[in-house]
């Protein structure tokens, strides 16, 4: 129950900060859009979003979940804050880090749904 609370918490928090992000993003501010994913990333994993993108998937994902195996829906709010994050670091022609924000996107996506297939 207290794994079930905490996975829960943290997709609060992700699903949070998309909806700031959007609408930060609407108004045509990306830095600010930026940030709020990197102070969530922080609020949500203790680690910052350079790490998040440095380190590989599974080893992201074992420090963000603290070794316990991530909900699909973890994943899947994941999959679409990594996903918004590269859209934005593409807009500031940080092409890198854009591109490893978006293939983490799909793999996250991809988790979640073998996940959900798997009925985990």
């Amino acid at each position: 129950m207290i794994k079930r609370d905490w996975f829960k918490r943290q997709i609060e928090i992700l699903a949070q900060a998309l909806g700031v992000v959007l609408g930060l993003k609407g108004k045509g501010d990306v830095q600010g859009s930026i940030a709020e994913i990197e102070t969530a990333i922080q609020k949500a994993f203790g680690m910052s979003g350079k790490l998040a993108l440095g380190f590989s998937l599974g080893d992201f994902l074992s420090l963000a979940c603290r070794g316990d195996k991530p909900t699909p829906e973890l994943l899947s709010t994941l999959a679409g804050l990594f996903q918004e994050w590269g859209t934005l670091l593409e807009t500031q022609g940080l092409s890198a880090d854009a591109a490893s924000a978006l293939e983490r996107a799909q793999d996250l996506l991809r988790l979640a749904e073998s996940a959900d297939a798997n009925g985990a």
